[in-house]
This record gives C-alpha cells, structure tokens and sequence, in this order.
C-alpha cells in the first residue's frame, strides 16, 4: 500500500449539507458509517496527485525559461489552471501540489 506523506491533505469533512444545523456527508461500509476518506481512498488521491506532479513541475519549468514569468507568477497560473480545469482535486490537494512544485522549483535553482 501506498504510504501517505504527514503533509498530504486530510480532509476530515470533505463536504457538508445547508442548514441551520451541522450535518456532515456519511457512507455505510461494511455496516459502520464513515465520514471522510478511507486509508484506501487517500492513498489513491495521493497517488493521483504524485502521477499529475511531476506533469506541473515540467510545465512550470517551461514557463519559467520564457521572459517574463516569475516563479510566483507561474505557482499563481498553475494553481488558478488547475481549479479552473476542474479535475477533481480539492483546493487542500492544489494547495499541496502548488506547495510541492514550489519545493521543486527551489531545488532546481
């Protein structure tokens, strides 16, 4: 099994419902109700972040050998791009993958 990094995101409430009082999105597995992901489903949405990666960290360093882009600048293009793609990431997982593209990017400097 995949082995989840301590700063990978874990959502603990990963959707909710209106109204006037708290309520919380549950699943019925294997006779217990579960709120949030898996350890299974969390090391999928980590796998899937860890394959998508390394394509963000190439394309950043695309970016940033053309005049005129900073690295804030691009972080900023990368993080609004993939929001806006709509890929099924939350915001916790663009945050940690513009975090990691961010730590890659230093490294390579």
């Amino acid at each position: 099994m995949t082995t989840v990094p301590d700063d990978f995101p874990r959502d603990p409430f990963p959707g909710g419902v209106p109204g006037a009082q708290q309520k919380y999105l549950a699943r019925k597995i294997d006779g217990r109700f579960v709120v949030g992901l898996t350890d299974e489903e969390l090391a999928h949405r980590f796998k899937v972040c860890s394959d998508y990666l390394p394509l963000l960290v190439s394309y950043a360093n695309r970016k940033l050998a053309e005049p005129g882009f900073t690295q804030e600048a691009v972080l900023s293009h990368i993080r609004s791009g993939v929001a806006r793609k709509n890929e099924g990431f939350t915001p916790l997982e663009i945050e940690w993958l513009v975090n990691r593209i961010d730590q890659a990017l230093g490294q390579s400097q």
